[in-house]
């Protein structure tokens, strides 16, 4: 038997430039985002330097220039431990980053030093099943994709 956490993998290519696979969201107020927490997969222990998160602009719902890189950074040690593959919930901070009401922003994934293929990956959780957003919710894992990436964002009102 094989077991899988639905997710989104990234290949080496994905972690160069600007990013294909980002969360988009918004805010319904001024924030200042202090920190974001997402669901991390290491899959079959890939090679990692490290990782951190990005906050980018967005343009026609796609992430366009990068506004802020996180000031934590994750080992591969730290992600993995003793272990080939882990999932946790990893928390990176921020320089308190201004989001303005009803602007979109996106977040990435970014590895340096990163080789990952479908064998051997980093891969960020989608939240399925999502108990958050209940309204419309489905339980048919083949719709699982189409679920956003698992995040929360810590922040307070400006």
């Amino acid at each position: 038997m094989s077991w899988r956490m639905i997710s989104k993998p990234y290949t080496t290519a994905e972690m160069i430039g600007t990013p294909t696979i980002s969360q988009r969201f918004t805010t319904s107020t001024n924030q200042a985002l202090r920190g974001v927490a997402a669901g991390v997969l290491v899959y079959n222990n890939p090679a990692i330097t490290a990782l951190t998160m990005e906050i980018w602009t967005d343009r026609d719902s796609s992430a366009a220039v990068l506004i802020a890189t996180s000031s934590t950074s994750y080992s591969k040690v730290q992600l993995l431990g003793v272990e080939n593959s882990s999932y946790n919930l990893v928390g990176f901070t921020f320089d308190d980053i201004a989001l303005r009401s009803g602007g979109f922003y996106h977040l990435a994934l970014r590895a340096s030093g990163y080789t990952g293929d479908a064998t051997s990956h980093v891969a960020w959780r989608k939240s399925y099943p999502d108990p958050q957003y209940r309204t419309g919710m489905t339980l048919n894992a083949a719709k699982a994709a189409n679920h956003h990436l698992e995040f929360s964002l810590i922040t307070a009102e400006i």
